[in-house]
C-alpha cells in the first residue's frame, strides 16, 4: 500500500519495491509546484467573503500569502469553509482587491487569523463609528459641556475649563476681585481715599519729604518716608 508524505502528498518509494520512474517524476513534479509558489503569491478564489486557495495545510500555524481578488468589505469571511479574524479577536479584516494578504491557521479556534489591516489613509462611515455623539452643535457654537464639564457661556479661545466655570485669559478691574491674592507687582491703581476700609493699595517708599498740597502724589495712594 502506497505512502504520502505529510505536506506535499510525495509518494514514498517502498524498499521491497522496483524504483518507479512515473512515481519519481510525479513528485518532482508536485515538489516545483510547491517551490514555484513560494516564490510567488496565488490569486485567491472563489468570491470576496468565500475565499478558496490551493495548497492550504490546516494545522497550527500553517500560514498561505495570497492575493486578495475581490474587496470583503469587512463582511464576515470564510477561506476553504474556515472563518477569517484578525489575530486574537473576532473582527474580520478588511480585504481589499489586489493587496497580498497573509493568513495563517489557529488549530485551537479552527479558523485563519489574517495580518491585513486597513490602508494608513481611509474613511468609514459614520455607522462604523462607535460612541459617536448623536448630535454636535452648530458649526461657531459651544455645547453645553466639553469634557463633561459644565460650559454656561460662550467660551473664548485659550480657556482652561475647571468642573463648572472656565478661566481665561483677559484683564478684570480690582473691584471685581474678592478675595485670593495678587500676583508681584500688580498694582490697585484705585484713587479712594476712604483710609478707614481695609483694602488694596498702591504704596510709595522713599527718603526724601513731601510738602503736603505741593508734593505730586495721586489720591488714595500711601508714601512712606525711611531714614
Amino acid at each position: 500500500m502506497a505512502e504520502y508524505t505529510k505536506n506535499y502528498n510525495l509518494e514514498k518509494q517502498q524498499g521491497n519495491d522496483n524504483i518507479s520512474i512515473e512515481g519519481l517524476n510525479e513528485n518532482f513534479d508536485k515538489i516545483d509546484t510547491a517551490l514555484g509558489n513560494s516564490s510567488r503569491f496565488e490569486k485567491a478564489s472563489g468570491t470576496g467573503t468565500a475565499i478558496t486557495l490551493s495548497g492550504i495545510i490546516l494545522e497550527d500555524g500553517a500560514s498561505k500569502t495570497f492575493i486578495v481578488s475581490a474587496n470583503n468589505n469587512g463582511a464576515a469571511t470564510i477561506i476553504n469553509g474556515k472563518k477569517l479574524y484578525k489575530p486574537s479577536t473576532n473582527i474580520v479584516p478588511s480585504l481589499k482587491v489586489g493587496k497580498a494578504v497573509t493568513v495563517w491557521y489557529s488549530q485551537t479556534n479552527d479558523c485563519f487569523y489574517s495580518d491585513a489591516y486597513a490602508d494608513e489613509i481611509h474613511t468609514h462611515a459614520v455607522s462604523d463609528i462607535t460612541n459617536f455623539p448623536t448630535s454636535l452643535p452648530a458649526n461657531g457654537g459651544n455645547a453645553a459641556t466639553v469634557n463633561g464639564k459644565t460650559v454656561a457661556e460662550n467660551v473664548p479661545a485659550g480657556a482652561k475649563f475647571t468642573d463648572t466655570v472656565y478661566i481665561h485669559p483677559g484683564q478684570h478691574a480690582p473691584s471685581i476681585l474678592s478675595n485670593g491674592a495678587l500676583p508681584i507687582g500688580v498694582t490697585a491703581a484705585d484713587s479712594n481715599t476712604d483710609y478707614g476700609t481695609a483694602r488694596l493699595r498702591n504704596i510709595y517708599a522713599g527718603t526724601a519729604d513731601l510738602t503736603a498740597g505741593a508734593s505730586a502724589l495721586p489720591s488714595g495712594y500711601l508714601y512712606i518716608v525711611y531714614e
